[in-house]
């Protein structure tokens, strides 16, 4: 099991600790993840690209190499950033970069008080592990938990729904139950609207795609928590 969390420079140090937390208490390993924005790595490759030197406040073109060495040293200033600040957690730690596309609505909502716990199925996921473990968390940050079904159509998001049903029957958190449908990853953003853990599972096919899950990492307000199959 994995908790993946976001290192920018909008990260705060009670996000890190929120996520170590949460990695020691699920005795996970804690994920930092650069992301780099794809929008930039390909607006360079525009004949009119240029960029602006902070000293001199002079324009020149913006060549691939020269980003691509700007990238390189913000990503190492982000492992450095996470390792200072992720010090005291006791699971074990990794540092990773991933590519995507950059929403930046979301980076201000990151640090915020958990709301909802979401929980992401499909038919690859084991779904009877991952809703007792929403089911825990809920109860740990005393939050509704929200299921997101990622179907493709409306039969198989009606079975998802009643299999999910099945397994929570009984076990509704006082906080509540909330039942979502996405008919893909791009819809797993708008439908994520309130800060807090999203859990899915390592064999499902959009956390296997680098582009889609930079880009919900970006997007939601709290750590990834990804469960093994």
């Amino acid at each position: 099991m994995q908790v993946v969390i976001v290192v920018d420079h909008e990260m705060s140090p009670a996000a890190v600790d929120a996520a170590a937390a949460l990695a020691d208490h699920l005795g996970s390993e804690l994920v930092g993840v650069c992301i780099e924005d794809l929008n930039l790595l390909r607006g360079v490759q525009l004949p009119l690209a240029r960029e602006v030197g902070l000293v001199s406040a002079q324009s020149r073109p913006l060549t691939t190499a020269g980003l691509k060495r700007q990238l390189e040293l913000r990503a190492r200033r982000a492992r450095a950033r996470f390792d200072a600040l992720a010090r005291t957690c006791k699971a074990p730690r990794s540092f990773r970069v991933l590519r995507g596309q950059v929403d930046e609505r979301a980076g201000a909502r990151r640090d915020v008080r958990p709301a909802a716990v979401w929980l992401v199925v499909d038919t690859a996921t084991p779904l009877a592990k991952l809703v007792d473990l929403g089911l825990a968390l809920a109860t740990l940050v005393n939050a509704p938990l929200h299921v997101i079904g990622l179907a493709s159509d409306s039969d198989t998001a009606g079975e998802l729904a009643q299999q999910v049903s099945a397994i929570i029957a009984g076990r509704v958190p006082p906080t509540g139950f909330v039942w979502h449908t996405a008919a893909g990853v791009d819809e797993l953003g708008d439908r994520i609207d309130r800060a807090g853990p999203v859990v899915a599972a390592a064999n499902s096919a959009w956390i296997k795609q680098e582009d889609a899950l930079a880009a919900l990492l970006y997007r939601v307000a709290g750590p990834l928590v990804i469960v093994s199959a």
